[in-house]
């Protein structure tokens, strides 16, 4: 490895990090973090869509618009950095298996927490974001090897 191609790899890492950090932050540890016991205040949400279709009756469209595409938005950059660090970035399903684990450890911790509310849809949206990371981080790849 070069040292330029060793700058990049500890470049990426250090965006990572600092990514996850921010994430952790925005969807677990909220300001009302420890303030209740655990499992005391968290709510769980099975069923799919309900929380979008009550914020669209409530006329919530900017809210409910900004919960959807940030459940998918979040999540991009997992799936264009996380494969910096895989042995196998073509990989799909690997990066579809590492984004749903992250959502389902946020959600969880949101639920042990009582920092928000775990929702199957959240899995879904999270997921699907990191696929669409992973898809960018293909582009880009394709691209760059085209300009060499």
């Amino acid at each position: 490895m070069t040292k330029k191609e060793k700058i990049m790899k500890r470049t990426v890492l250090a965006i990572f990090v600092v990514y996850i950090i921010f994430l952790l932050r925005l969807a677990v540890f909220r300001d009302d973090f420890l303030e209740y016991r655990l499992f005391e205040h968290g709510t769980l949400n099975f069923v799919p869509l309900a929380n979008y279709l009550k914020l669209l009756k409530a006329h919530a469209y900017r809210f409910a618009f900004y919960q959807f595409v940030g459940n998918i938005g979040w999540f991009v950059p997992f799936g264009f950095l996380l494969p910096f660090f895989t042995g196998k970035p073509e990989k799909l399903g690997l990066m579809l298996v590492y984004g749903f684990l992250l959502s389902l450890m946020i959600e969880l911790s949101q639920l042990a927490f009582g920092t928000g509310v775990t929702e199957f849809d959240d899995l879904i949206l999270n997921t699907f974001g990191a696929a669409v990371g992973f898809w960018l981080f293909g582009l880009c790849r394709r691209l760059a090897e085209r300009k060499k």
